[in-house]
């Protein structure tokens, strides 16, 4: 809240979890347009699987190590601002969020082989629900399904160690 006020140097501050932003710096436009076009369908299928849940899903131009983050848009209500009106008794707006997507995780090139093999892939399925799941972490709130997070991630450990 106060910081959506600061000035510094005529510079306003800005949330880096608010709105689109790109902190990576100089990369070619025609280097991102053909990271978008690999992975478009990708993309699509991660919209419709989370229709429900988020408001879009982006490719980041803020994240280096994570493969997912959620973001608020420009203007909604940030998430740590919804807790404290939630604590006060005030009633929030259920207002969906933006998924970015970093386009340079190994573990989207990743789920783009396995939707490239299997557009229908259960796995697909899986790792989707993780990503927003992973996400949810990320920003401090509870995940969709508990249950299902640690018994998928269970799965996984086992299935990693054989």
């Amino acid at each position: 809240v106060v910081m959506g006020s600061l000035e510094y140097k005529g510079k306003h501050l800005k949330s880096v979890s608010r709105g689109d932003i790109d902190l990576k710096g100089e990369t070619g436009e025609s280097e991102k347009g053909k990271t978008r076009q690999r992975y478009a369908k990708l993309l699509d299928l991660v919209k419709d699987k989370l229709k429900d849940d988020v408001k879009d899903v982006r490719f980041s131009g803020r994240l280096k190590d994570s493969p997912c983050c959620l973001v608020t848009d420009t203007g909604d209500l940030d998430p740590q601002t919804e807790k404290i009106l939630r604590a006060m008794g005030q009633d929030v707006p259920g207002g969906k969020r933006i998924l970015e997507i970093n386009p340079d995780h190994p573990l989207l090139e990743m789920m783009n082989s396995i939707f490239e093999k299997d557009k229908n892939s259960p796995l697909l399925d899986e790792y989707v629900g993780l990503l927003y799941d992973q996400a949810l972490l990320l920003e401090g709130s509870k995940p969709k399904d508990p249950v299902a997070l640690a018994k998928t991630v269970a799965r996984l450990m086992i299935k990693s160690a054989e």
